[in-house]
C-alpha cells in the first residue's frame, strides 16, 4: 500500500478541525447570543419550565385572578332598620340620706307650731338623735317621711284637740297652711289617754348645699292636753 503523501495528511487534518469546530459552536453557544428573535412562536411549554422559578411579579396582571376563576359579583346592602323609640330614663340614684328619731317628750303643744325633731342642731338635745343635715352636691328631690306620736294626757279636761303636724325646709314652709309650717297632717284626738301615729310625706326640690329638715306640730283646736312623745324621720335626696 502507497503511503500517503504530506499534503494529503494536512489535507485531512484541516477538514477534521473544520468539522470539530463546527460542532464546538452548536452545542456551547456564546453569552447573551439567544433571545426573543431567535425562539421560535410556542417553542417554550410549561415542560420547560423549571417549577417555582416564576414568581407572581414576573406574570401579567390579571392572570392569577383568571386562574383562580371569575370574582362574584357584591349583593346589594340591605335597607338599615329604623331606630328604635329612647326608652324611659331610669331613677335618679339616692345621693344622700338623712335619718332623725327622738324619744324625748314635748308637752302640752300649743296654737303655735312646736319643733318635734329635726335633722339639724334642734335634733341635738337629751334623747334626740340625728345624722345631721343632709347635703347634696347638686340639685336634688327630697322625699321627707317622719311619723309623730300624739298623746292626749290622761285625765285632761277640755275640748277634744285637733293637731297639725307639717314640715319645714330651711325656715320655709312647703305650702301654704297653719302657723308657721304647711299642713301636712291633721288628726283629731278623741278620747283621754289616747295615742296616734301621725305619718306625714312631703317632698321639694333644692339646690346644692346643706339643708335642714324640721317637722313641727300644733294645736289647731281645742283645750285639752297633747305631748308628742316619738318621732321619727328620714329624708331621702335623689339627683334632679
Amino acid at each position: 500500500m502507497k503511503t500517503p503523501s504530506p499534503a494529503f495528511v494536512v489535507s485531512c487534518a484541516a477538514l477534521a478541525v473544520a468539522l470539530g469546530g463546527t460542532g464546538y459552536a452548536i452545542t456551547k453557544l456564546p453569552s447573551n447570543s439567544v433571545g426573543t428573535a431567535q425562539i421560535k412562536k410556542d417553542a417554550v411549554t410549561g415542560a420547560k419550565i423549571k417549577a417555582g422559578s416564576v414568581e407572581a411579579s414576573d406574570l401579567s396582571k390579571g392572570v392569577l385572578a383568571e386562574a383562580s376563576g371569575p370574582k362574584g359579583e357584591r349583593g346589594e346592602t340591605g335597607a338599615r332598620g329604623e331606630t328604635g323609640a329612647t326608652g324611659p330614663a331610669g331613677p335618679s340614684g339616692i345621693t344622700a340620706v338623712g335619718v332623725a328619731g327622738t324619744t324625748t317628750q314635748v308637752s302640752n303643744l300649743t296654737g303655735s307650731s312646736t319643733d318635734v325633731l329635726a335633722l339639724g342642731p334642734a335634733a341635738q338635745g337629751g334623747s334626740r338623735r340625728s345624722t345631721g343635715p343632709i347635703t347634696v352636691t347638686s340639685p336634688s328631690t327630697l322625699l321627707i317621711n317622719a311619723t309623730v306620736t300624739l298623746n292626749q294626757v290622761s285625765g285632761g279636761v277640755g275640748i277634744d284637740p285637733i293637731m297639725t303636724c307639717a314640715v319645714k325646709v330651711d325656715g320655709t314652709s312647703l305650702q301654704v297652711g297653719t302657723g308657721a309650717y304647711a299642713t301636712t297632717a291633721v288628726v283629731t284626738l278623741e278620747a283621754s289617754g289616747q295615742y296616734v301615729a301621725v305619718p306625714i310625706t312631703a317632698a321639694t326640690v333644692v339646690s346644692a348645699g346643706t339643708h335642714d329638715v324640721v317637722v313641727g306640730c300644733a294645736k289647731f283646736i281645742g283645750t285639752a292636753q297633747v305631748n308628742a312623745t316619738y318621732a321619727t324621720m328620714t329624708v331621702t335626696a335623689t339627683a334632679t
